[in-house]
C-alpha cells in the first residue's frame, strides 16, 4: 500500500518524478495468531541529478516464519515532455536479490547437509518502467522483474532465468475544489506462476494536508488507510487490510506504516506530483491550468 505516498514502489520511471530528493521507509505486518507472520521492510530514495534525468535506490527486507529475502536496487529514470500537457517517463532498474531460510541452532544442525537449507539463493535481476502522462491522468506498465541471472555456488557457474511478472498501473486525479479531491486508480499484475492480481482503490485528499484511502483486492481483501502531512517536508501514511477468507480470516489484518521525508527544497518542475505539497493544488498541474 506504500505506493499511495510512494510510487517509485510501483515503476522505476517514478523514481525523481517530483523533481525533488524524498525517502520513505515502511513497514508492514501481518498480524498472524501465531509466530512467524509475515513482515516487510523497506527503504526508498530518489532524486534529480541532472536535466529530466533522475536516479533512486531502495533496499528491503522479508520474512515469513522461517523463509527470509533481501533485495537492493538502483533506479534511472527519464522525464520527456512530448507537449504542453503531456509526458512520457522511461524507466531501468538493477537489482540484488538473496533468498534464505533463517533456522535457530538446533534446526540448522539437523538440516545442515540440506544444500537449500543451509546456502542462500542469490540473483541479479533488471527490470523497466513506461509511464505515460496526460494532465492529472497517468497510465503505466513495467516489469519488475524482466530477467534475472541466479548466481550460483558451484563450478557450473550462473544461470539464466525469466520472471515473468507484469504490472498495470492507471489514476485520474479529480480536483473537486482548491480544497479537495479524489484520485481513483487501479493496479493489475499477473505472473507466469500466480494467478491475475488487482487492486482498486480510491484516495481521498483535503486541502494537502490530510487524506483517506479505501480500497478492494484480490482474494475478497478490503482496507482503508489515512494519512497527514505534518509539515511540508514530512508525512505519515497507516493503511489496514482485512478479509474473511484465506489465512488472513485467522489474522487480526495487515498493518502499514510509512513515514516520507523530504530533502532540501521543493523543486518546481513541470512533471512534478508531491504528496509532500501542503498547497491546495500541486505544481504539477499549475501549468496546465
Amino acid at each position: 500500500n506504500q505506493f499511495l505516498v510512494n510510487r517509485q514502489s510501483l515503476s522505476p520511471a517514478y523514481a525523481g518524478i517530483t523533481g525533488n530528493f524524498e525517502t520513505f521507509i515502511s513497514l508492514q505486518k501481518n498480524s498472524l495468531k501465531f509466530p512467524g507472520g509475515p513482515e516487510y521492510k523497506s527503504l526508498f530514495l530518489s532524486g534529480p541529478v541532472y536535466g529530466n534525468m533522475s536516479l533512486g535506490a531502495s533496499v528491503s527486507n522479508s520474512s515469513v516464519t522461517i523463509f527470509n529475502g533481501f533485495s537492493g536496487e538502483l533506479d534511472y529514470a527519464y522525464h520527456l515532455r512530448i507537449s504542453d500537457r503531456q509526458f512520457i517517463h522511461f524507466g531501468l532498474s538493477v537489482g540484488y536479490n538473496e533468498n534464505y531460510i533463517h533456522l535457530d541452532y538446533n534446526q540448522l544442525q539437523s538440516l545442515q547437509s540440506d544444500p537449500i537449507s543451509v546456502n542462500a539463493r542469490k540473483s541479479i535481476s533488471y527490470g523497466l518502467g513506461l509511464i505515460y502522462t496526460l494532465k492529472s491522468f497517468q497510465l503505466g506498465v513495467s516489469i519488475p522483474r524482466l530477467g534475472e541471472y541466479r548466481i550460483m555456488r558451484n563450478e557450473t557457474g550462473a544461470q539464466y532465468s525469466v520472471s515473468g511478472l507484469g504490472r498495470i498501473h492507471t489514476s485520474y486525479l479529480i480536483e473537486l475544489s482548491q480544497s479537495f479531491s479524489v484520485e481513483p486508480s487501479v493496479i493489475i499484475e499477473k505472473s507466469s506462476f500466480e494467478p491475475l492480481w488487482y487492486n482498486a482503490s480510491a484516495l481521498f485528499r483535503i486541502k494537502q494536508v490530510t487524506w483517506l484511502e479505501l480500497h478492494y483486492r484480490q482474494g475478497g481483501i478490503m482496507g482503508l488507510g489515512f494519512g497527514i502531512n505534518p509539515s511540508k517536508k514530512m508525512l505519515f501514511s497507516y493503511t489496514y487490510d482485512l478479509s474473511g477468507t484465506g489465512i488472513m480470516k485467522y489474522s487480526a489484518g495487515i498493518h502499514e506504516i510509512s513515514v516520507g521525508f523530504l530533502v532540501g527544497k521543493i523543486n518546481e518542475k513541470p512533471f512534478q506530483k508531491s504528496a509532500f505539497r501542503s498547497l491546495p493544488k500541486q505544481p504539477y498541474y499549475d501549468w496546465i491550468k
